[in-house]
């Protein structure tokens, strides 16, 4: 009995999702299990209600505290990029926030759209579609967009 109750809870186990979210950051192409295809509703379904939602202009900022993302959206839905405050999420060269300047410019490279705003210091690489926001020489934060044929407008 004992053999035939250890069996069950395993095959219950093997077959619930604990499987690991996907923390991968994928340039031009999504963060985690999030396509930059994905529309705001399609949002709230995997991640819940937000806990900001802000609108200036043409632009509509979308921000998720618990999972540190947020999305920019030009209204009425076009997806511009989503940002990573986590450092949980990291590259195929296991970069992410909290990274130093230096080890993204050994795996990006030096061609990059430069954003200076204060202390804070934004390396565009839009050829790739992706952007590293620096503070004091580390990653504060990665962008993901779309590579050169759809670029953002800074």
């Amino acid at each position: 009995k004992l053999m035939l109750l250890l069996f069950m809870f395993l095959l219950f186990v093997t077959n619930t999702s604990f499987a690991a979210e996907n923390k991968s950051i994928i340039p031009g192409r999504s963060i985690g299990n999030i396509p930059l295809t994905i529309q705001p509703d399609e949002i709230v379904t995997q991640l819940g209600h937000p806990d900001s939602v802000e609108s200036s202009g043409d632009l509509l900022t979308v921000g998720f505290k618990q999972s540190g993302l947020m999305f920019v959206y030009t209204k009425p839905a076009n997806l511009l990029f989503i940002i990573t405050f986590n450092p949980a999420y990291k590259d195929f060269f296991n970069l992410g926030v909290d990274s130093s300047t230096k080890a993204v410019l050994e795996r990006y490279g030096k061609e990059y759209k430069l954003i200076e705003q204060g202390q804070l210091v934004t390396f565009l690489y839009l050829e790739k579609g992706i952007g590293f926001t620096f503070d004091k020489g580390k990653v504060l934060s990665v962008w993901v967009f779309p590579g050169k044929e759809k670029t953002i407008d800074t």
